[in-house]
């Protein structure tokens, strides 16, 4: 890109205490005008500063306002601690419904054990019922037999009405 340098022309504005011909003068509302060491012709022009009200709200009507938002927050505040509260009370009581639990657990876990007992099963069927362990001669032997390869076709089908 060509950059072009632009000739930069200095503009000069009329200074000082005389003043042209139909030249308005532009005056803030906040400037004083009064120059003493200066005799001109000109009359002194003090511009007017007219008190705007400011957009507010009265003191009155704040202070209610501030006392119903305090009121509002306490309220919240209480209400949280009342929900906290009860929550606490929740947990405590679910913590005992707990503990009470456990013990029952504890209870029926050990009432199991010694139901399940094997040599309280025992001593139960030889007192009660009269049984006795049975020896190595009189243990009977179970040997499970295999399937057969070939089956008969209405054995497999289970037909209830056979002619045999």
């Amino acid at each position: 890109m060509q950059q072009v340098k632009q000739a930069s022309y200095r503009q000069y504005v009329l200074a000082g205490d005389t003043l042209t011909q139909r030249e308005r003068i532009a005056v803030s509302s906040h400037v004083n005008v009064d120059n003493p060491g200066v005799q001109d012709s000109r009359d002194l022009f003090i511009a007017d500063r007219p008190q705007k009200q400011a957009l507010s709200i009265p003191v009155k009507w704040a202070s209610i306002f501030i006392l119903i938002s305090i009121v509002l927050c306490l309220f919240l505040i209480g209400s949280k601690i009342a929900l906290t509260r009860a929550l606490h009370e929740e947990y405590a009581l679910l913590g005992e419904r707990y503990r009470v639990a456990q013990t029952e657990y504890a209870r029926l876990e050990e009432t199991f054990s010694q139901k399940s007992d094997a040599s309280g099963i025992c001593y139960y069927a030889v007192q009660a019922l009269g049984m006795r362990l049975a020896g190595h001669a009189e243990t009977i032997g179970v040997q499970a037999a295999g399937i057969p390869l070939t089956q008969l076709p209405d054995t497999q089908l289970g037909i209830a009405s056979s002619g045999h």
